[in-house]
């Protein structure tokens, strides 16, 4: 029969965030989808179901969330385009007439927190995402997300105290999260280890405390000079700076004649701000080592933060006469010389550099980074094959080479430059997995994208983000081709 109503049960967090009745009509015909939405409902197709379903009621309905509905959702498809052109006053305007409508949809004040947020008004948006709070339960995703959102509004505002305290109160309503760990993560207050190195799905997070506790029993035991090293270094990174001191002291004594660890010792002392002390070590360290590119490279780092920004360059370009490919150290040199506006004169240099140097590879590689920054697609495919044809298999050449084929729908060449070294075992870049994968894709080759996505999956000390979306992708392209083939 025509204009058959069903009522379909929808998910309890949609009904929750929106302020929705748990059951909600759809047309008969429309019925099938019910399965190809994630909340269960599609509200276009709704909203003319409830339409009907008020229209034709033989009595009174009962529960005034049916017409909210119907008066909200014409002004929701206006502010979705609000917000996706990036209108956000407009978008205010309009989530302020929301509220009015609805005070009881949650929906609204995160809305409205959002744009908020967007138009800088950080302590407004925070004042609506705790009303957002106060009204949902207290769990499930809707939950976690506001909570979520909240952190990054404090740490956006510079305000790290509040950011942390709230990542953690998304995490007991979402424990495990990868997405809020990896927040933590980020800031310092979890710290990801691999249990087993070779196996990617090992990885488990370690609240701080208990992280230095474990590795202050590993420094203390170690005895051997490599593994104390890689200590320091893990350490440095994850920012316990006198932990990762004591590592590599310990790691001088065994190998006093080891520049490396002197150099490892002045970039913790430097990041510390320990200038006079970590200068002491490089002048001993230049004493020995005078053409050495990275004992000049650390001196030009500390020379610069000291405000010595003449002498600073001079040493970058002595560490750059002496290694071209010196990555850092070019990107350093650009850096410093764009801050003082002198970005032709760095542009000058460094493609003089590649050009007297004819093996180096990696001057063209900053050139063409510098176009990509600047949103130069043709500029910077000309520095970047140049880069390529000199070193064919360098990670960071063939992932920005084969970033910048992709965005521009070159999936072909993107396939010919990866082609061989995926198949040689050359990737250790998950970027190239995924670039290669979805130039693959593109070209409607979904059996070996899946092969693909799989390695990529293997690879070790993979970003447990990526890993997600990694398996989701794999999940979704393994159900279509099923579908496809059957």
């Amino acid at each position: 029969m025509k204009n058959e109503l069903v009522f379909v049960k929808i998910n309890e967090w949609m009904s929750g965030f929106y302020n929705l009745p748990e059951s909600m009509p759809l047309f008969k015909e429309d019925c099938d989808l019910i399965e190809k939405t994630s909340s269960g409902y599609d509200c276009a197709k709704g909203y003319e179901a409830v339409k009907f379903y008020l229209s034709t009621a033989q009595k009174e309905i009962s529960d005034k969330r049916f017409e909210l509905f119907v008066k909200k959702w014409p002004i929701m498809i206006e502010l979705n385009n609000k917000i996706e052109s990036q209108d956000y006053n407009g978008a205010t305007l309009i989530l302020e007439d929301l509220i009015k409508i609805d005070s009881d949809d949650p929906s609204c004040f995160f809305h409205y927190a959002f744009v908020l947020k967007r138009i800088g008004k950080f302590e407004r948006s925070i004042s609506e995402y705790k009303k957002c709070i106060l009204m949902c339960p207290d769990e499930g995703t809707d939950l976690g997300m506001i909570y979520s959102n909240l952190a990054r509004t404090f740490m956006e505002m510079g305000d790290r105290e509040n950011a942390v305290i709230t990542y953690k109160q998304a995490l007991e309503v979402l424990p495990g999260d990868v997405y809020i760990l990896e927040e933590l993560t980020n800031l310092k207050e979890f710290f990801s280890v691999y249990t087993d190195p070779n196996n990617v799905e090992s990885l488990i997070y370690m609240e701080k405390n208990a992280y230095i506790t474990s590795m202050e029993k590993h420094v203390e035991d170690c005895n051997q000079p490599e593994q104390l090293y890689e200590y320091s270094n893990i350490l440095f990174s994850d920012e316990l700076f006198d932990l990762s001191l004591e590592a590599v002291e310990k790691f001088i004594k065994l190998r006093p004649d080891d520049r490396v660890g002197g150099l490892l010792k002045c970039e913790i002392l430097r990041t510390q701000k320990k200038y006079e002390a970590a200068q002491e070590i490089i002048t001993e360290l230049l004493k020995s080592f005078p053409e050495c590119p990275d004992v000049n490279f650390v001196q030009a780092k500390i020379l610069l933060e000291e405000g010595e920004v003449n002498k600073g360059i001079d040493l970058l370009v002595k560490s750059l006469n002496l290694f071209p490919d010196f990555v850092d150290a070019i990107y350093l040199y650009y850096m410093i010389l764009s801050g003082e506006d002198r970005v032709d004169e760095a542009l000058d240099y460094i493609e003089t550099l590649g050009n007297d140097f004819e093996e180096s590879w990696a001057p063209y590689y900053e050139i063409a980074c510098h176009y990509i920054r600047n949103f130069d697609f043709e500029k910077s495919l000309v520095y970047l094959y140049k880069s390529y044809s000199r070193n064919p298999h360098s990670q960071k050449v063939l992932s920005a080479l084969s970033g910048q084929l992709g965005n521009n729908g070159r999936h072909e060449e993107v396939i010919k430059i990866l082609w061989e070294p995926y198949h040689n075992r050359l990737f250790s870049d998950h970027t190239l997995f995924w670039n290669f994968a979805n130039a693959l894709k593109s070209t409607h080759e979904i059996h070996k994208t899946i092969e693909v996505l799989q390695n990529m999956l293997k690879t070790p000390g993979l970003n447990p983000i990526y890993y997600k979306a990694t398996a989701d992708e794999l999940e979704f392209l393994n159900s279509h081709n099923c579908m496809s083939e059957s």
